[in-house]
C-alpha cells in the first residue's frame, strides 16, 4: 500500500521520516543507493549500493567526514540486479529507504519487487514529473531533466507509475515551463506489495511518433 504521498520540499518529508526512525527504534535499516547522501545515517544500520563507499569517497572527498557513517555495514550489491540475488536479504530489515535511485535503473519495477520482499515498509522518493520535463535543469543545459536519469514517474491513487523517458520527448511542448516551483515525489508503503506499473518499451504498439507523444502529453497531464 502506498500512501503519504507528498509533492513538496524532500527536505521536509526526510524530516518526518527521521522522526519516525527515531520514534520506532528499529534494528535493522537499509538505505538503497543512498551511499553518497546519507541523510538518514543516525537511524539506517546498512546501506547497499553497486559501489562501495571508498571509491565513492574517490569523487566525493566530502564523504570522508561523514559523521557516523563509516561505521555502519555496507552491502556491495548490484541494485539492478535480479530478486535473486537479493534473497539472502528477505525479510531481513525493519525499514527500507530508497531515495532518488529508481530513476537512474535499467529495471526499476525489478528493484521495486526486491524491496518489498527485502522488508514491509519504507520510503521511496524520486524526481517529480515537472522536474524531469523542464528545461535547463542540469547546469542550463536545453535538454529535459536530468541527463542520466531514464525515468519520468508518478503517483495517481495510490498506484506508482513509470514511463521511460524516450528522446521523442525532446520535440514535445508540455505545460511546466514557466512553474516556479519544482516539487519532489516521495511517498511510504507498508505491506506486501507496492503498487506500481512501469510502462516499458515492450508495452508500446505506436504506428507513428504522433501516436507515441499523444500518448505521453495526456499520461504527463494526469
Amino acid at each position: 500500500m502506498i500512501y503519504n504521498v507528498s509533492e513538496g520540499p524532500i527536505a521536509d518529508d526526510e524530516q518526518k521520516v527521521l522522526a519516525y526512525l527515531k520514534e520506532n527504534d528499529f534494528k535493522r535499516v537499509l538505505d538503497v543507493g543512498g551511499v553518497q547522501r546519507p541523510w538518514a545515517r543516525p537511524y539506517v544500520t546498512h546501506y547497499a549500493d553497486l559501489l562501495h563507499p571508498d571509491t565513492w569517497a574517490k569523487r566525493y572527498p566530502e564523504m570522508k567526514d561523514y559523521e557516523g557513517f563509516w561505521d555502519k555495514e555496507f552491502i556491495v550489491e548490484d541494485v539492478e540486479g535480479s530478486c535473486a540475488s537479493w534473497k539472502r536479504f528477505y525479510g531481513s530489515f525493519d525499514f527500507i529507504i530508497c531515495t532518488q535511485t529508481i530513476e537512474h535503473l535499467r529495471d526499476p519495477g525489478e528493484l521495486i519487487r526486491c524491496l518489498e520482499l527485502v522488508a514491509t515498509q519504507g520510503f521511496i522518493s524520486v524526481p517529480h514529473k515537472i522536474f524531469e520535463l523542464r528545461r535547463g535543469i542540469h547546469n542550463g543545459y536545453n535538454f529535459r531533466g536530468m541527463l542520466q536519469h531514464r525515468w519520468i514517474n508518478s503517483v495517481r491513487d495510490g498506484k506508482l507509475y513509470i514511463y521511460p523517458k524516450l528522446n521523442f520527448i525532446e520535440a514535445m511542448e508540455f505545460p511546466f515551463e514557466t512553474v516556479e516551483h519544482i516539487p519532489d515525489l516521495s511517498f511510504w508503503w507498508n505491506g506486501s506489495s507496492i503498487p506500481v506499473e512501469v510502462a516499458d518499451d515492450t508495452k508500446f504498439g505506436f504506428s507513428d511518433p504522433t501516436e507515441a507523444m499523444d500518448y505521453f502529453a495526456e499520461e504527463m497531464g494526469k
